[in-house]
């Protein structure tokens, strides 16, 4: 080091350095968020009105493949997932898309910002907007539909983190396969709307049909499975779906490695 030169920073300043910026980016998404309150919510309101037109349908019946859990209470914790899948997989996929085709990305890249504080912000973002959708479809299930406060919140919020985490991975990977901005929307709500519709999400699914063992190939129905036995505690099932939360989890960090390789920051060349 010479005299007069700033001292290196180390390690763990570097961590510290970097984990206040990803928490500024954070709050600049934010806010940027709910500065489009339209878009915001719709966020929040398909999924509740998902659940108030299903729960009222479904009535108070109980579901033969599911002993003891009634239709109106098992929509809770599967309208749920798709709250989380939408926020974090749908939202952030088209929402990358159209900053990198729109050449926001590479304005970014050459800023001293860092790359992945910048993803950081925007997947701290999601993975915060799918929270927020956690605690008012439970406050929703609880007040409307006799849905017991889970005795394990633990669970719930484990369930919700990895399952936000790792569709965050997956829509930052689909981003990179999306060819220009006015593909994206209609790519991503295929491959979303086909999954949630074979998972279980909007139905119940008979565990031994054909339908669900293509369905655990994919993270949704595992998603919807974890935080069925997290919100719904049921005999012979425990409340910490470890098995489904590691499928969740690999799915998410193939869809890391994915985007790590084939991130672009330039619009496409057309």
């Amino acid at each position: 080091m010479t005299v007069g030169s700033p001292p290196a920073a180390t390690p763990l300043g570097a961590v510290r350095r970097d984990g206040r910026l990803v928490g500024l980016q954070i709050g600049y998404e934010q806010r940027s968020y709910w500065r489009n309150p339209a878009a915001a919510l719709f966020t929040f309101a398909l999924p509740l009105m998902f659940l108030f037109i299903f729960g009222s349908i479904s009535g108070t019946g109980s579901i033969h493949v599911l002993p003891g859990v009634r239709f109106e209470q098992y929509y809770v914790p599967s309208i749920l997932a798709y709250g989380v899948i939408a926020a974090c997989f749908s939202n952030l996929a088209i929402t990358m898309t159209f900053r990198r085709e729109q050449g926001i990305l590479k304005r970014v890249r050459g800023t001293p910002l860092p790359a992945a504080v910048y993803l950081g912000g925007a997947v701290g973002n999601a993975m915060a907007v799918a929270l927020i959708l956690t605690a008012i479809t439970l406050l929703a299930g609880v007040t409307l539909y006799a849905v017991p406060i889970p005795r394990e919140l633990a669970a719930v919020i484990v369930a919700v983190l990895v399952g936000a985490a790792s569709f965050c991975a997956l829509g930052l990977a689909v981003s990179t396969v999306v060819p220009n901005a006015d593909a994206a929307p209609a790519i991503v709500n295929i491959v979303m709307l086909g999954l949630l519709f074979i998972s279980g999400t909007f139905f119940p699914v008979d565990p031994q049909s054909t339908l669900a063992h293509i369905a655990n190939v994919f993270p949704v129905s595992h998603l919807v499975k974890a935080l069925l036995d997290a919100v719904l505690p049921r005999p012979g099932h425990p409340v910490w779906a470890w098995s489904d939360l590691a499928v969740i989890a690999a799915w998410g960090g193939g869809g890391l490695l994915f985007a790590l390789r084939h991130w672009r920051w330039e619009p496409s060349r057309r």
